[in-house]
Formats: C-alpha cells, sequence, structure tokens
C-alpha cells in the first residue's frame, strides 16, 4: 500500500493532462481544478456549478492542500473550472470521467 498522500496520487495521475487553456485565462493550476472535480462529484456534485459551489464552500479546507489564489471576484473559480471545461475536447473528457470511474472501481 502507498503511504502518498491523496493529492499526491492525485498530481501522480492526472498530473501530465496537459492544459489546454489560454496562458492569459489561467487563473488556478490545473491539477487544482481537477483535484477540486473529483472532491466535488466524491461529495455529491453532479455538474460544473455544483463544483463550483462545492469549491466555493469548502475555499478554506481546499486552500490547506492546494495553491488557490482567490484575489478576483466570487465568479473566478466558475469562470476558471468553464475555460478548462470548454477548452477540453468532449470525448477525452469523457473518456477521462469514464477512465476514473472504472479506475475507482477496479480498487473495490
Amino acid at each position: 500500500m502507498d503511504n502518498k498522500k491523496p493529492i499526491e496520487m492525485i498530481e501522480e495521475y492526472f498530473g501530465k493532462v496537459k492544459d489546454p487553456r489560454k496562458e492569459r485565462t489561467k487563473d488556478h493550476k490545473l491539477i487544482d481544478i481537477i483535484t477540486i472535480a473529483i472532491c466535488g462529484v466524491i461529495c455529491g456534485a453532479e455538474g460544473w456549478t455544483d463544483i463550483e459551489l462545492f469549491g466555493k464552500s469548502k475555499r478554506a479546507w481546499l486552500k490547506t492542500f492546494l495553491e488557490l489564489y482567490f484575489t478576483r471576484a466570487q465568479t473566478a473559480l466558475l469562470k476558471t473550472v468553464e475555460n478548462a471545461r470548454s477548452a477540453m475536447n468532449v470525448k477525452r473528457r469523457d473518456e477521462w470521467w469514464a477512465s476514473l470511474a472504472g479506475r475507482s472501481q477496479s480498487r473495490s
């Protein structure tokens, strides 16, 4: 069994995902967005708006292990998530979510 922290395991698995966003639209690191999305879905988020609400409501906790920058308006996180989501190829995104689901089921 690995003695790695969960964030280290997420970075190991998703750290090589190519960031499709333009440099000027990067308010947060892609790995932080992915981590927020994973945590949000685990906690019941059913879409990007739910993930945004999760991120905002758990901001203090998330900042204990992610490099989050909340210097802009309340909409910054949603805009960042939306930019990342819209920049991803839908097929690749669906394959990514399916592989994530398959990986968690195989560990059960």
